[in-house]
């Protein structure tokens, strides 16, 4: 009996301590985190009309320009519109998140920027980047891999964890020097986000593809926690289609997410569609054949400036 006190009490006693660890490494996380981004993106002047635009590579322009990425273009085309209003368009400093991620810093964004209107083109990472994601709460724990896959999932949700695996990858392991630079450039010991190695392992898009109404669900709820939290805020959303869509997830649901939620969406997909019926489509897309070009952001950058205008998004 006296032994088996003493083990309760130990378990006790180590679930306290590393309970009081974790919240010591998120309060300080937060206000660290807080206080960096405010630093590197600026002060926000509460008198601009603020935008947000959440999504991956594709919200942030990889390999073209900033001024030619579709939130700077919108910037200029709201600027044009409204000469009256100070607009800023904001692409916060994580690319390459999965909507999980997103969710789970959502209501910084919010206090951070101040957005009268968050416009989501977003999802298309979450098969291969699993870092925080929700994706555990949509599978069944029928195979040893999946079961790993959710404690992972789960765990990196500590910033306990987080430390630690930071610790093992540069001490033991001594991981490559371009990932544990990407796990700096995150601060992801302070609660930044992990940026997955790309590309993927090929269990991982096998795993994706054997999985994919739990991957389909997952989208239906981060989606669904962004928008809620928006409203909670009185934030405008606007919901986009990629261009070109993840083989998972089809423009139906898009579709079904704006009407459940009664927000209007941009069929960016339709608009691409015909470039790719009328085999113009190379001149809109970098050598990727995926991400857009310059042009290709015009296009995105110009649908979302017409519901902005029509649907009033902007007004107070």
């Amino acid at each position: 009996m006296k032994m088996s006190k003493k083990i309760i009490i130990f378990i006790i006693a180590t679930l306290t301590t590393i309970c009081i660890f974790e919240m010591i490494l998120r309060i300080a996380g937060d206000i660290y985190l807080k206080q960096l981004y405010v630093h590197t993106e600026g002060k926000r002047n509460p008198g601009k009309t603020n935008i947000i635009c959440l999504g991956e590579s594709s919200t942030a322009g990889l390999d073209v320009a900033w001024e030619d990425s579709y939130p700077s273009q919108l910037k200029t085309l709201l600027k044009k519109e409204y000469p009256g209003k100070t607009i800023d368009v904001i692409v916060p400093p994580h690319v390459g998140q999965n909507t999980s991620q997103v969710v789970n810093r959502i209501e910084q964004y919010i206090e951070l920027y101040s957005p009268r209107l968050i416009i989501l083109m977003i999802g298309y990472n979450n098969e291969w980047s699993l870092a925080e994601s929700h994706i555990g709460e949509f599978l069944q724990p029928d195979s040893l891999q999946t079961q790993k896959i959710m404690a992972l999932c789960s765990l990196n949700n500590l910033r306990l964890f987080k430390m630690l695996r930071y610790l093992y990858l540069s001490f033991i392991v001594k991981e490559e020097s371009n990932y544990m630079e990407g796990l700096k450039g995150t601060y992801y010991i302070w609660g930044g986000p992990e940026l997955v190695r790309w590309p993927p392992k090929k269990w991982i898009y096998s795993f994706a593809d054997t999985h994919r109404d739990a991957f389909i669900k997952l989208w239906r709820y981060d989606v669904q926690e962004i928008i809620s939290a928006a409203r909670k805020h009185n934030i405008n959303i606007l919901l986009m289609t990629y261009h070109i869509n993840p083989t998972y997830l089809s423009g139906q649901e898009f579709i079904a997410m704006a009407h459940k939620n009664n927000i209007p969406l941009i069929r960016n997909d339709k608009t691409f569609q015909t470039l790719i019926d009328n085999r113009t489509i190379q001149s809109y897309l970098l050598r990727d054949n995926w991400h857009p070009n310059k042009y290709g952001y015009a296009l995105i950058a110009e649908n979302a400036l017409q519901v902005i205008r029509d649907k009033k998004l902007l007004d107070e």
